[in-house]
């Protein structure tokens, strides 16, 4: 596959049995590009890989007082967003608050949840949380936040957690070292990539 990833777009990955990917920035004063990497279940480690381009006219918006939401993956006042997540549910919202703006979000309170602040800074309750900060959550069913004089943008990722253990290194991400030696050793003899 190959794609072009312009202002407001995205790419989204299923690694599962195998997936060699390259991304080749052109030259700019000003880009930002974040990855999230969603581990799979084990039962679908080696489901088959897949490759999306979103298009920024397919992420819907959600425009409030003060706010602007982008939903690329999951659901939010009614609207759903190009993804849902074939093997992990998740919600991601590309977030802007305009200056001193107050938003709140209702959350299932069995899944994790994070925050990236991209631009500017958040209160939630008597925390400020300044930008280039991530922030993961305890439990709770509401998040509340309030941005700063400058407004922010915040990404926030929501998922259940998958329970299972996690053994890792650079971009195989597996359940046991047995398993993670396995995909390793197929990875230098060129047997890693399984297609269907």
């Amino acid at each position: 596959n190959k794609g072009s990833i312009n202002d407001g777009c995205c790419q989204w990955m299923t690694g599962g049995s195998g997936i060699i990917h390259q991304e080749m920035p052109q030259a700019s004063k000003l880009m930002l590009g974040t990855q999230l990497w969603i581990n799979l279940p084990k039962k679908d480690k080696i489901a088959d890989p897949a490759y999306r381009d979103i298009r920024e006219h397919q992420i819907p918006v959600v425009k409030a007082q003060g706010s602007e939401v982008r939903i690329i993956s999951g659901f939010y006042e009614s609207k759903s967003g190009p993804l849902q997540g074939d093997y992990v549910k998740t919600l991601y919202l590309d977030i802007k608050l305009e200056p001193n703006a107050s938003w709140n979000l209702s959350l299932n309170p069995e899944n994790t949840l994070f925050i990236y602040i991209v631009r500017g800074s958040v209160h939630t309750g008597d925390q400020e949380i300044p930008y280039h900060r991530a922030v993961l959550f305890g439990e709770g069913d509401t998040l509340s936040m309030k941005a700063g004089s400058e407004g922010a943008r915040i990404f926030l990722y929501s998922a259940k957690p998958l329970g299972e253990p996690i053994a890792w290194a650079g971009p195989i991400v597996m359940n046991t070292r047995e398993e993670l030696a396995l995909a390793q050793r197929e990875l230098r003899e060129g047997t890693f990539i399984k297609h269907k």
